[in-house]
């Protein structure tokens, strides 16, 4: 018998003639043919080798031509969308192309919706708008949630408007409020503690704040409260059941994943079952179920070429080129998080050893061969000395990580926008292609401590799984 652990509980006896038992793990070693385990310097120099395979298998060139003047991704971004714009809107875009790319691609793609709801209404193509066309306030509404965003609505309106009266949009799509609830903020606190990452906290306060709208909006009860006021003691099993009930109706619309529907589940039986322990609520948590969804997504894994197309675009438009690349190269040659890059210092860093120390998910730390292509981007960077943390404030935050991602994406026309999660499934699917790397290998590499966890970022396109079935021989 085993314990929990899968291995052989020593306080049993065992009779010396039967069949010895293997794990999971050393099965599938065996049917892949490979030693159960790989130990010592024998397992270093195989994930060393490992990943200097998978880096150069991917066949991407890094090269940086010196640019004398060179387009910003502001103005490739009016270029590409202003085009199809009234001249008017593209003259307005014109004038903020100062703004970060991250803020401006979103004022473009809010411009756009506007546009889009007036075309609709009026039945015109979107070159043939006039100003007038856009003085209905409707248009507007509902198009963002982001008050930067918003602000900016608010003074093209203006400016297409002059004499007409001021009409604040912000006021209309109700001013946003800043989220900052006591209860939420010491769970919060006790989460960091148990080694939270920042993503995902700003994804659970994000749940909290939706849940806690949603219950002061429908019960009359808490309807004198903000998010910000709503006593937590006063929140019963049954708000929560029904929104359960809630999120499945979504579900069952087509609005919402099970997926999605399920980690607001999770997230707010953490929040009540910390904010018992913290002496905030009473509530029994286990009376509230789980939504059943598949843990496992299929993702679109981009094709050396794409890939190729995608950071010839990065070299181009980025105001920042080196650090961007090197950033990149992180994710999908080494399959860092983007919290765990954007952590990263110069101290982190060994070139002589060629390795990288680095705190991963739950606060563990983690070591890495550096494969050559990363040590050549850091080894060309314009930088003399190398103190701090590798990517710097401001340029370097997860916010305008993601929104740069979005343009780049956008510009290079390969890669539907997947987020940044997407080159860690690279990584993941990419090395599991390789013969050299077995399972056990793949979960190192992966930093996970399941193998049912790696293969979540398995991702095999029809075309390969038909190529793989023709191989086999009857």
């Amino acid at each position: 018998m085993k314990n929990k652990n899968g291995k052989e509980d020593q306080n049993l006896s065992q009779n010396a003639n039967s069949p010895k038992e293997i794990s999971k793990e050393e099965f599938l070693y065996e049917i892949f043919g490979i030693k159960s385990q790989v130990t010592g310097q024998h397992k270093g120099n195989l994930i060393k080798e490992v990943i200097e395979l998978s880096s150069s298998n991917l066949g991407i060139k890094f090269e940086f031509p010196n640019r004398v003047e060179q387009m910003t991704l502001v103005e490739k971004l009016i270029e590409l969308k202003g085009n199809h714009f009234p001249p008017f809107v593209k003259k307005f875009l014109v004038g903020y192309k100062h703004l970060d790319s991250d803020i401006f691609f979103k004022i473009i793609t809010a411009l756009e919706s506007v546009l889009m709801n007036c075309c609709k209404k009026l039945n015109k193509p979107m070159g043939d708008l006039k100003k007038e066309d856009l003085h209905n306030i409707e248009f507007y509404f509902n198009v963002t949630k982001n008050t930067a965003v918003m602000f900016y609505l608010n003074k093209f309106y203006s400016k297409i408007t002059p004499f007409c009266k001021k009409k604040n949009l912000l006021n209309r799509n109700g001013k946003k409020e800043s989220f900052s609830h006591e209860t939420v903020n010491e769970c919060e606190k006790f989460l960091v503690k148990n080694g939270w990452m920042e993503s995902s906290i700003k994804s659970f306060r994000s749940i909290i704040k939706v849940f806690f709208s949603w219950v002061c909006s429908v019960y009359k009860d808490f309807d004198q409260y903000t998010i910000n006021t709503i006593p937590v003691w006063k929140i019963t099993i049954d708000c929560l059941k029904d929104y359960r009930s809630y999120l499945i109706g979504l579900i069952n619309k087509g609005e919402l994943s099970r997926l999605t529907a399920n980690k607001k589940i999770i997230d707010l039986r953490h929040f009540f079952s910390v904010s018992v322990h913290l002496g905030y609520s009473l509530l029994n948590m286990k009376k509230i179920s789980n939504i059943q969804a598949d843990s496992y997504v299929y993702r679109d894994i981009p094709s050396s070429n794409e890939l190729q197309k995608f950071f010839n675009t990065v070299i181009e438009f980025s105001d920042n080129q080196r650090k961007d690349i090197l950033m990149y190269q992180f994710m999908l040659y080494l399959g860092l998080r983007i919290d765990e890059v954007l952590r990263l210092k110069w101290d982190d860093i060994n070139e002589e050893t060629k390795t990288l120390v680095f705190k991963g998910k739950g606060e563990e730390y983690h070591r890495l061969p550096l494969p050559s292509l990363i040590l050549s981007t850091i080894n060309e960077l314009p930088i003399k000395i190398k103190k701090g943390l590798v990517f710097e404030k401001p340029y370097f935050t997860n916010q305008k990580v993601s929104g740069r991602h979005r343009v780049f994406c956008l510009l290079a026309g390969t890669m539907h926008f997947n987020g940044l999660h997407i080159f860690r499934h690279t990584f993941i699917t990419k090395l599991s292609e390789m013969q050299k790397c077995n399972p056990n290998t793949l979960r190192l590499l992966a930093r996970h401590k399941s193998l049912n966890t790696t293969s979540k970022y398995l991702h095999r396109s029809d075309e390969s799984l038909i190529n793989s079935v023709n191989k086999i021989k009857y």
